[in-house]
């Protein structure tokens, strides 16, 4: 890549935020923190000492009742009842992470209390998403006669329906959107129900089980409204792994529970995370919401994309180490396969892409009658990642019926938007940034048509070139271990709380050299930071070298620090995002 326009980002705009000196000496003064970690929380909205000490110790906050929300006495009056008589309950979760750590936590919850419970996980191609009308008729010819659901049943109107004629009362806790009226259920949990009063919105499914558990507790006299009691802590490594893997935003409540829950993950005490951590290279790291997003969760992911999603709550409920190595090495094929999958289909989806000119329509959307749905929703985030626009590909069914998975782009609620095509499909499902479709797959024409003049009206242009909000500059000596170490209490990052991202200006680089599979590396110096080197290392941008990047040319660069772990060595490492290949003078007052 020749060398680029000056001033301009290869890859992004660059958005810098307003500085207010005053609230970041008060930051530093009360709190000790450098002058980039105070910066870093005013960008989140943390203002003042008070709450800047409230978001650096979350375990020092309290929680939500659980009976803000709607339908809890009678949920909790319902279970009561079903455990005091001995009624068989069934435990209906879902195939991906969050629903599988749901189901999890359930069955853990109603064993410790000493009544077992039936869990069914539904098979992806077979039964589809969400509660069905055929596992509520096994399950009531079995003699269950409570069933309740995580992480689904909001739009199982006649799955629930059906369940009613049969005798079966169900209890829905979810988290997805609500649309049009509720299913008949016994007690439904949803903090986006139209008449919701619980004030976290963004609690994932395995979330709100945990606050049906807790609900269950205080009724019980067993625990306080504003604090899990500690029969419940043990559960909060499940609920890290839901909440980061469905990409939950990183605030609030959620917060709290995924900080305690992270540490539990890293002492890996639950045979299955410890044998996940083995097969996955983890063994005696601490583990972060990177190490979920990337490692942990793709792994029990892979069940119920190519497998079997069943194998995820074995692994995860089951005490017996050698269950549990056995489990963790199966998910770790089906994530092989899975990846071997995916790379098929991304090369397939790109060409198209390319050859049908798509990458400059208002929204990405494609069908195919050989793609595994499975992995569509992983490669449509890749495709938006790639191209900026939100993007549906579909996957063909049964009978010419296609399953399809969207993800969408910041400022498009991509549940709203197929909310404007329903007259298209024949179902759907999700929040703003995900969503699950099912339409005829004579539809898919149609429906690009209609998402691309729906996202038209929806966002503004400049939506479709990806921001990096940058969080302060950087000297090169202020980038070292004490500054990871306060952004370790800043974690963990995500959605919500994103990864702090540091302008590292007039760096020169060192030893630039295309290494792995396209990868940049490289060492980063300063004329007026004598004998200090930074490691660099910028992923998939291998052809900016030789261009953009040239030995001893300065560059501006825009990326995040943190630790980087191999072969048992620890190093400092700044990943680079993007780069202005010559030096320009910033505005905005970055200092």
């Amino acid at each position: 890549m020749g060398p680029q326009p000056q001033e301009q980002p290869l890859k992004y705009r660059w958005e810098i935020p307003a500085i207010d000196p005053e609230k970041r000496r008060a930051l530093r003064e009360v709190l000790g923190l450098s002058r980039i970690s105070a910066q870093v929380l005013l960008n989140r909205g943390v203002g003042t000492p008070e709450a800047a000490g409230r978001f650096l110790d979350p375990a020092s906050g309290t929680l939500h009742d659980p009976y803000l929300f709607r339908d809890m006495t009678r949920a909790v009056e319902r279970l009561d009842r079903a455990l005091e008589a001995g009624e068989p309950i069934a435990v209906y979760g879902d195939y991906d992470v969050d629903g599988i750590s749901g189901a999890t936590l359930l069955a853990e919850f109603f064993a410790g209390l000493g009544h077992p419970v039936r869990v069914v996980i539904p098979d992806r191609f077979a039964d589809g998403y969400g509660l069905s009308g055929d596992w509520v008729e096994r399950l009531a010819a079995d003699g269950v006669t409570l069933i309740v659901t995580t992480d689904n049943g909001t739009t199982a109107h006649a799955a629930v329906a059906r369940a009613v004629e049969l005798g079966v009362d169900v209890i829905i806790t979810d988290h997805h959107e609500v649309r049009g009226a509720l299913p008949p259920a016994y007690a439904l949990l949803n903090p986006h129900r139209p008449d919701a009063t619980y004030p976290e919105k963004r609690l994932c499914g395995v979330g709100v089980a945990l606050k049906l558990c807790h609900g269950l507790l205080v009724r019980r006299g067993a625990a306080q409204r504003d604090q899990l009691p500690p029969s419940l802590l043990p559960l909060l490594d499940l609920v890290a792994l839901g909440t980061v893997a469905d990409m939950a935003p990183l605030t609030g409540e959620n917060r709290m529970l995924v900080r305690a829950g992270l540490q539990l993950l890293s002492r890996g005490e639950r045979p299955g995370v410890a044998a996940l951590k083995e097969v996955a290279g983890l063994t005696g790291q601490r583990i972060g919401a990177g190490q979920v997003g990337f490692h942990l969760g793709p792994r029990i992911n892979a069940g119920g994309r190519v497998a079997d999603a069943g194998e995820g709550v074995t692994l995860l409920t089951t005490r017996d180490p050698e269950v549990a190595r056995d489990m963790a090495r199966s998910l770790d094929r089906a994530n092989q396969e899975r990846r071997r999958v995916e790379a098929r289909i991304t090369e397939e989806v790109v060409e198209r892409i390319e050859a049908e000119n798509l990458g400059r329509r208002n929204c990405i959307v494609l069908g195919s009658p050989e793609w595994h749905p499975g992995v569509l929703g992983i490669i449509a985030s890749r495709v938006v990642e790639r191209y900026h626009r939100p993007s549906l590909l579909i996957g063909i069914g049964s009978g010419g019926v296609g399953k399809g998975s969207g993800r969408s782009i910041p400022g498009l609620h991509l549940f709203d938007a197929l909310g404007r095509c329903e007259d298209l499909l024949l179902g759907y499902g999700g929040h703003m940034y995900a969503a699950g479709i099912t339409l005829e797959m004579g539809q898919v024409e149609a429906l690009g048509q209609r998402l691309d003049e729906v996202v038209g009206r929806m966002v503004k242009p400049d939506a479709f070139r990806l921001a990096l909000r940058l969080d302060a500059s950087a000297r090169l000596t202020e980038v070292n271990r004490e500054l990871t170490g306060e952004f370790e209490r800043l974690a963990p990052f995500g959605p919500g709380n994103p990864e702090p991202l540091l302008l590292l200006e007039r760096v020169v680089p060192v030893r630039p050299q295309v290494v792995g599979n396209g990868h940049l590396r490289m060492t980063l110096t300063r004329a007026d930071a004598s004998g200090v080197r930074l490691s660099a290392m910028a992923f998939g941008c291998g052809d900016w070298y030789d261009g953009a990047v040239t030995e001893g040319k300065p560059v501006d660069l825009v990326g995040s620090v943190s630790i980087n772990h191999w072969q048992g060595r620890e190093t400092l490492q700044f990943r680079v995002r993007d780069l202005r290949p010559v030096p320009g003078v910033v505005s905005g007052g970055m200092a």
